[in-house]
């Protein structure tokens, strides 16, 4: 996927371990019940962008089996109800 969006090579890499370490912060922060409704809005703005970024590169993501790309709205939709729950009381 990253190929398809142009980052290549070394910059893949950092791509990817950047990817999964903001994944496991935002995770641990979650998990954490502190700055809730930062960690929310951070992870619905990193779902977004790389939305955007295969919507407008790679189109096809959309249509495979296994959702990718697809699985983000449900995920977007459960994070912005956590917000709308009123579960989010720390900044």
């Amino acid at each position: 996927m990253f190929a398809e969006v142009h980052i290549t090579g070394p910059m893949a890499n950092v791509a990817l371990f950047g990817s999964l370490g903001a994944d496991f912060i935002l995770g641990v922060a979650l998990l954490s019940g502190r700055y809730i409704r930062l960690t929310c809005m951070l992870q619905m703005g990193i779902i977004a962008l790389y939305t955007i970024a295969l919507s407008l590169f790679a189109p096809h993501w959309w249509l495979h089996p296994y959702g990718p790309v697809l699985k983000n709205i449900p995920i977007l939709i459960a994070t912005w109800a956590v917000l709308a729950a009123g579960r989010a009381k720390h900044v």
